[in-house]
């Protein structure tokens, strides 16, 4: 269950991070009001970087097993705590804090506390300075003389001096800021209290320079008036206190005063703040509870984030953060203000504020590792503590030392899977588990030189230009001079070389039918594809081989890799095993975990058994011939090829949407004049299948009954209709002016109708593809593309037709050169008949071998497997891409070896004369004397246990004398009850089920689950490590054994 409930919890997370990436694009537009995410939180502010929420939230879910929990859902905290990880991702990404700022209490020391001596955060702080972090702390607490901010930080100023005088700390820049945007004070080992104040005019802010005197007597006047007020209705136990900048409220100093509460705190906070605002004033305020006083300062956190900004140089808020506890609510948090200059991170205690500067070191190594990534496998916890110099220092020495072991870590794996005709490969694994992120189509092309080759074709063309004959020409006398000297020109021809990376003509292809043909191209093409990647040196690999692989070619490869690449790992599985594990067919620990796997490539198609996740070798029926993509594609084109369809465009109509396999019951859609679709409403009305199209015995030609297509349509029946009131009319006095004005709505309701019919009789009725005898086909044709005008020529126009190219560029003497033909796609259309659903042959020759191929492996497997394997057959491979093949092929399996219990009725003929005839149910079939009653309890109720004895058991005759009833009708008294299976004849043949939970796997298919297999391999295969036994080849066994040694880690 973890694993999936931390699936789910991060695809929300996922969510949640699109939507702020949508808030940020609009950010930069100027349209924030139009996001997503403002529309469902409207009080949402500004972000200045990316919130990576799923990555975050795996990473707090490995430290606080929020998924492992069975019946406590995620609570607020670790909402909170994925929120700091992913702000604090999201600011190394952007290349990591310049300046962290902190509040006081409850963030670096206890409420009314200070720093001491020996504090832990107190090291954090200064492996910041010694990194040349900006650090400042940012507090509400006001005082004009540094003696007072000494005793709050002593033992981080006293740090901070030693650190100085012993030389590990050059230059700190390290700042207090109190009554949060007042006063700051710069550290100054010069000073008695190590602190010196700045004075205001140097950092003021341009808004600060706005706010006048008046301005601010006036509103500390009013909040201290609503302190007092608020002192007298609730009875506080304390006193006013005034300061320059700010005005609050203290406990009272007399002995046994009771305890300020919190509710009376925050009522007192809410009341002065209203009536502050009412004032309407233009100089910023910050009310806020502070645990034991109220407090009401001038200005707030986020000026005085900003005052440190623009101090320490002008660092922009994406490269800032700022820790603090005062985060809940909008009248008691002056933290909150902070958001407004700078990214933030909630802490509760100073032990979470160590903890997330532990987390900010860790990114931050790990950002640095990634900048240099040929770097990797150095131990992260090594670089803990370390300057950027140390750690740079640090990569070099481990650059002297060769590697003892390889990076097992998911980012660095090297996983691909090979086919005949596209190889599958991917650097890393995503902690989606995403689809491969790269194709390569298996082929190679012969380089210029023998025994080498090109991954794609080098064609040449040849360029006419123009050179002056005599080059001094151009610099004579007359030239240079002005004058009019003539330069003659000769016509030279140069051979211009240039990859076409699509066609396939004149390629080899290593692999045919998956068998290995040519290993100079396969290793070439191996070459192509890990120089591609550029994985690193620590990188492992792991390959998923095809089935006809022999322990020879595995031998091969594993030598090649080794040798070539000096890969430090490899893996090998067999794709069939790889592609079991995409499917959900049981544990083999649990006996289970059987199945059939029915790969269908290019030009073949692998049937494997699966025995308790192993491939079953007896019986394996591999690369079986015309069963693959290729011979689907032939036999579209022997259907159409007189009707001009080339092999390409029959390649493109079984990809298309219009190609089906219908199943084996299904008869083909005949070609029909009229539409053959029934009308319901007709049909309900009538009691008879009338169609729209064909005529009814009404006056209208129509069938009767209301909607589409009928005599009434589909207006609503008018009530009373033709019934006048006689006597209404004659009180009138306007009897002739009445019934000319019924004849006249009569006449146009009339008219109404039969434009409406008229308008159904022309609408045509959409049918599902599988009705449609014909349909209409798009497909590209490539032709001849003129470069200089752009028309399009027919296939069969002279292949020599050029143009006009501009000179290139930096060649003045070039003249306009002729140009060569360019390819192109023009897009045409034809129409299908019922040809398009005969992909898998006139009588279903494809899917019959294929069927018959499933039966076969099934019936070489062990008895007891059998019924398993029946019920989970997992179809992969591109070939089966084409709709409808999977239902088609289970159709024909059901058609020729499913015994339905159904048809139970045909054993009745083997009663003994003295029995009653059982009804099809068997309710009324007796069991034989002396027999248990409940023995036949293994079959399902409802079914006719006869049916189950003639399906299901041995053969009555080899039985001891007198058992042979048993056998048939149940078990004798004292017998054993154990459940029996007997799968000679399957009862129930169906698919198994993919791990559809990943939604990009949802979307792409399973089609090419081997290679999700490859993945899931890989996430447990490299960290397997008892004992210093391996799961893979490392390279240390490959030096002793050789590549025999592959045979131990190929599955």
């Amino acid at each position: 269950m973890a694993p999936v409930a931390s699936y789910r919890y991060a695809e929300i997370m996922r969510d949640v991070e699109n939507l702020v990436q949508d808030h940020i694009a609009h950010q930069k537009d100027g349209t924030r009001d139009r996001s997503k995410l403002k529309f469902l939180v409207p009080s949402i502010g500004l972000f200045f970087t990316p919130l990576p929420m799923e990555q975050a939230f795996l990473f707090q879910d490995e430290r606080r097993k929020i998924s492992a929990r069975r019946f406590v859902p995620p609570s607020f905290n670790d909402i909170r705590l994925t929120l700091n990880t992913a702000q604090i991702m999201g600011l190394v990404a952007t290349g990591g804090p310049q300046l962290v700022t902190f509040d006081g209490d409850l963030t670096l020391y206890d409420d009314g506390k200070s720093l001491a001596t020996g504090d832990v955060v107190i090291q954090r702080i200064l492996r910041l300075l010694m990194n040349k972090t900006c650090v400042a702390i940012v507090t509400a607490a006001g005082y004009t003389d540094a003696q007072r901010y000494y005793e709050r930080l002593l033992g981080l100023l006293e740090a901070l001096k030693e650190g100085i005088c012993s030389g590990s700390i050059v230059q700190p820049q390290f700042a207090v800021m109190g009554g949060e945007s007042q006063y700051l004070f710069v550290f100054d080992i010069e000073e008695p209290h190590l602190l010196r104040m700045v004075p205001r005019s140097i950092w003021k802010l341009d808004i600060m320079k706005t706010w006048t005197e008046k301005e601010i007597e006036a509103l500390l006047d009013a909040a201290e008036e609503a302190l007092n007020e608020c002192i007298s209705n609730l009875d506080l136990s304390a006193q006013v206190l005034r300061k320059e900048r700010a005005v609050g409220i203290i406990p009272s100093s007399e002995p046994g005063a009771p305890r300020l509460t919190r509710e009376q705190l925050e009522e007192t906070v809410l009341v002065t703040q209203q009536r502050i605002e009412m004032m309407n004033p233009k100089i910023p305020f910050s009310a806020f509870n502070g645990g034991n006083d109220i407090f009401v300062d001038i200005g707030g956190k986020d000026l005085g984030v900003l005052a440190c900004r623009n101090y320490f140089g002008g660092i922009p808020p994406e490269r800032t953060i700022h820790c603090g506890d005062q985060f809940l609510s909008l009248s008691s948090s002056n933290d909150f203000r902070a958001r407004l200059a700078c990214t933030t991170a909630w802490v509760a205690n100073p032990t979470e504020t160590v903890q997330l500067l532990d987390e900010l070191e860790l990114h931050s190594r790990n950002w640095l590792q990634g900048r240099l990534r040929e770097y990797r496998g150095v131990d992260i916890l090594e670089l803990q503590g370390l300057t950027d110099e140390e750690f740079y220092a640090h990569i070099e020495r481990a650059l002297d030392s060769p590697p003892s072991n390889c990076d097992r870590s998911d980012d660095t794996t090297f996983k691909a899977r090979r086919g005949s005709q596209t190889t599958l490969a991917q650097f890393g694994i995503t902690e989606t588990k995403s689809p491969p992120k790269l194709r390569f189509k298996s082929r190679m092309f012969p380089a210029e030189k023998k025994g080498e080759w090109e991954p794609y074709k080098v064609l040449q063309r040849r360029v006419k230009k123009k050179f002056p004959k005599n080059p001094e020409a151009t610099t004579s006398d007359d030239a240079v001079m002005g004058g009019t000297a003539e330069v003659e020109n000769e016509e030279v021809e140069e051979i211009q070389y240039y990859e076409d990376r699509e066609t396939d003509e004149g390629a080899v292809w290593p692999i045919v039918s998956g068998y290995i043909v040519n290993w100079s191209c396969f290793f070439a093409l191996l070459t192509h594809i890990y120089n591609t990647l550029s994985p690193t040196l620590k990188s492992p690999m792991v390959i998923a081989v095809q089935p006809a692989f022999t322990l020879k070619c595995r031998e091969k490869i594993c030598q090649f890799l080794f040798e070539k690449f000096k890969i430090p790992g490899l893996y090998l599985i067999d794709a069939a095993s790889a592609a079991a594990s995409a499917f959900n067919i049981g544990d083999a620990m649990e006996g289970t975990g059987m199945g059939v796997i029915v790969d269908v490539g290019y030009d073949k198609c692998d049937v494997t058994a699966m025995g308790l996740h192993d491939p079953v070798s007896l019986g394996r029926l591999i690369s079986i011939p015309n069963c693959g993509g290729r011979t689907m594609t032939n036999n579209l084109h022997r259907l159409l090829g007189h009707k001009g369809f080339t092999y390409d465009m029959c390649e493109q109509l079984k990809r298309s949407s219009i190609c089906e396999i219908l199943p084996v019951s299904s008869a083909l859609p005949a070609e029909s004049n009229g539409i053959s679709q029934m009308n319901p409403a007709a049909a309900a009305s009538t009691g008879m299948n009338v169609p729209i199209s064909k005529a009814a015995d009404t006056p209208s030609g129509l069938p009767r009954g209301p909607g589409p297509g009928t005599e009434a349509g589909d207006e609503k029946l008018e009530e009373n209709e033709g019934v006048l009131d006689v006597a209404s009319i004659v009180a009138s006095g306007k009897t002739s002016e009445i019934l000319a004005k019924k004849e006249r709505e009569k006449a146009e309701k009339a008219a109404k109708k039969a434009k409406a019919g008229a308008a159904n009789d022309s609408k045509s009725v959409k049918l599902p593809n599988f009705q449609k005898a014909k349909a209409t086909f798009y497909y590209d044709e490539p032709q001849c593309l003129n470069a200089a005008s752009g028309s399009a020529h027919a296939k069969d126009a002279d292949a020599t037709a050029t143009a006009t190219l501009p000179a290139e560029k930096g060649n003045p003497s070039d003249q306009a050169r002729p140009a060569q033909p360019l390819p192109a796609m023009v897009r045409k259309e034809v129409e299908v008949g019922a040809e398009r659903f005969q992909a898998d042959g006139p009588n279903h020759e494809l899917i019959w071998i294929i069927a018959d191929s499933i039966k076969r492996c099934v019936s070489d497997a062990p008895v007891e497997q059998r019924s398993a394997m029946w019920e989970n057959i997992m179809v992969v491979g591109n070939g089966s891409k084409i709709k409808g093949f999977k239902e088609s092929l289970m159709a024909m399996l059901h058609a020729k070896y499913l015994i339905s219990p159904s048809s139970g009725t045909i054993f009745t003929s083997e009663l003994p004369s003295d029995f009653s005839t059982p009804i099809p149910t068997g309710a009324n079939t007796p069991n034989p004397q002396g027999s248990n009653a409940g023995a036949l309890g293994h079959h399902a109720p409802g079914v006719n246990p006869l049916l189950v004895a003639a399906t299901h058991a041995s053969n009555p005759s080899l039985a001891p004398p007198g058992q042979q009833q048993y056998q048939q009708f149940g078990t004798p008294q004292g017998r054993s009850k154990e459940k029996h299976v007997y799968p000679q004849t399957p009862t129930s043949i169906k698919y198994a089920n993919p791990y559809d939970y990943l939604p990009e796997w949802r979307e792409h298919g399973f089609e090419e689950g081997a290679f999700f297999g490859a993945i899931m391999h890989a996430h447990g295969v490299f960290q397997y490590d008892v004992d210093n036994e391996k799961a893979y080849l490392t390279r240390t066994q490959y030096n002793a054994d050789g590549p025999a040694a592959i045979k131990m880690f190929t599955y």
